[in-house]
């Protein structure tokens, strides 16, 4: 199927959308840490280096350490000043290896749903753009947002873009297609402005915290079953 997930800056035809986040809800993991795992296993990542992600990564998970700030950490941890090209060579092997078994296949279902009922697909992501890309083509995704990885002109990822956070994903939907006419399925509560925003908000296997708010504001709440 050909994508235009590469089109990452034009409005919609069609005012309807169906928008995705990716960890947790599409893929049953963060997709970021299993590439990090995959690169780790490649010997491309040192122990020092993932044991300190790690460690910021806790900070996150806690809320003392913010979106932007761990981005920082994991792009001059694993990417600065080094070769786009292979890393994107190496995504590649990473996607035929590794993506079966990450998928979410509930979801899965649900986005071939929305594609042959005619609706397009966003994904939205916070990961790094080299990574959502090729996921977002491979699955078929009309358009993606993802933190962009900047590469200077000889080819190496020298700075990080503009991050995808919360409030830059309700930015995009909103430029892109009439809200109302939005269903959003995300895992995360760091996304309650985005749920509250469009007419459709899905919660998917959600924490107990947005599950509550879900069941709350009558909202549809998809739980993979046991």
């Amino acid at each position: 199927m050909t994508s235009k997930a590469e089109f990452t800056n034009s409005k919609l035809e069609n005012s309807k959308g169906a928008l995705f986040d990716f960890d947790h809800t599409l893929v049953t993991c963060c997709f970021s840490c299993a590439f990090g795992r995959f690169l780790y296993k490649k010997g491309l990542v040192s122990s020092v280096s993932a044991i300190s992600f790690l460690f910021f990564y806790g900070l996150y998970f806690c809320c003392l350490l913010s979106l932007k700030k761990l981005h920082q950490v994991a792009f001059y941890l694993f990417f600065y000043h080094k070769k786009a090209d292979k890393y994107k060579e190496l995504v590649d092997v990473f996607l035929q290896s590794e993506l079966h078994s990450l998928l979410r296949p509930s979801m899965v279902e649900e986005l071939e749903r929305q594609k042959k009922e005619g609706t397009p697909c966003l994904l939205a992501s916070s990961s790094p753009d080299f990574l959502v890309g090729p996921f977002a083509k491979k699955m078929g995704f009309d358009q993606f947002l993802a933190t962009k990885y900047e590469i200077d002109s000889d080819g190496y990822f020298a700075k990080i873009g503009q991050v995808a956070d919360a409030k830059n994903k309700l930015k995009w939907v909103q430029e892109r297609s009439n809200l109302e006419q939005v269903v959003a399925y995300t895992d995360s509560i760091h996304d309650l402005a985005l749920l509250q925003a469009v007419g459709h908000p899905v919660v998917v296997n959600p924490s107990h915290a947005l599950k509550k708010i879900a069941q709350k504001r009558a909202w549809q709440i998809m739980e993979d079953r046991a």
